[in-house]
């Protein structure tokens, strides 16, 4: 990216093309990723957060969560607690469920 003229850019820090601190943000809102941006930026701020659980039922019974710790967030650990659950209770079906959460938080 060339160097921009507006006051905020700083030329000096455009090296082996890459643009500056300032220049990255302003291409980074220009593409929509508002997550760069600063508050003055107006746009909603979107978060997201997932998290893993495993569930198990007997026969057709509902679906509950067992145990003390009941969500995860790394998909790895949740797998593991999964196949410890399949061969700890196997007369039990189990399921790994994911959550997704999204956050949006914008200025009025």
């Amino acid at each position: 990216m060339a160097s921009t003229t507006d006051s905020d850019c700083i030329p000096r820090e455009h090296t082996d093309g890459e643009p500056c601190g300032p220049c990255e943000r302003r291409q980074a809102h220009a593409e929509g990723e508002h997550a760069f941006c600063g508050d003055e930026c107006g746009a909603p701020q979107v978060e997201q957060s997932i998290t893993y659980r495993v569930e198990s039922r007997i026969g057709g019974d509902e679906w509950q969560t067992l145990g003390v710790r009941f969500h995860y967030a790394e998909q790895a650990k949740a797998e593991r607690r999964l196949a410890e659950k399949r061969e700890r209770l196997p007369h039990m079906q189990h399921r790994l469920i994911r959550r997704i959460t999204t956050t949006i938080e914008e200025v009025l």
